[in-house]
C-alpha cells in the first residue's frame, strides 16, 4: 500500500492524486482511501488472486516478483519529478507491507529507490 501523509502541511488528498495521475480504473489498483483525521491517502495495489482469477494449489505461493507486480507496474510508471513535487508540497509517502513474510523483489526495491520512496514491513497481529 502505497501511503501519501502530511509532514510538515496538512493533506490535499485532490491534489495528491493529479500530481501521482492517479486513476481508480487502473488495474494495478485495488482501492484507494483517504482518511481524514489521520491525514493519509493510500493507495492499494491489486494482488494475483484478488482479480478473482483461481489459483492453482501447486501455485499458492507466488513467487515475490508475482505478489508485487502490479506494483511494480505502477511504479514503473511514475516519475522522479511525481514525488519530488510531493515532498515540495510537503508531504511524506512510504510503502507499506503488511502481514508478509517473504522476500521483496528486486525490481519493487529499484523502483522505490530510483522514487525515493520508504519501505515500511509491518506484521499482521
Amino acid at each position: 500500500m502505497l501511503r501519501v501523509y502530511a509532514y510538515e502541511v496538512d493533506l490535499d488528498a485532490e491534489k495528491a492524486r493529479q500530481v501521482l495521475q492517479f486513476d481508480s480504473s487502473d488495474s494495478a489498483i485495488k482501492s484507494s482511501l483517504v482518511d481524514e483525521d489521520e491525514e493519509v491517502f493510500a493507495i492499494e495495489f491489486i494482488w494475483p488472486s484478488a482479480r478473482g482469477e483461481r489459483v492453482p494449489p501447486e501455485r499458492e505461493d507466488f513467487e515475490p516478483s508475482e505478489k508485487f507486480r502490479a506494483a511494480v507496474t505502477w511504479l514503473r510508471a511514475r516519475t522522479e519529478d511525481s514525488f519530488h513535487e510531493l515532498k515540495e508540497m510537503g508531504l511524506a509517502y512510504d510503502l507499506l507491507v503488511e502481514g508478509y513474510v517473504g522476500l521483496i523483489p528486486v525490481d519493487l526495491l529499484k523502483e522505490l529507490s530510483r522514487l525515493g520512496i520508504g519501505l515500511w514491513i509491518a506484521p499482521l497481529w
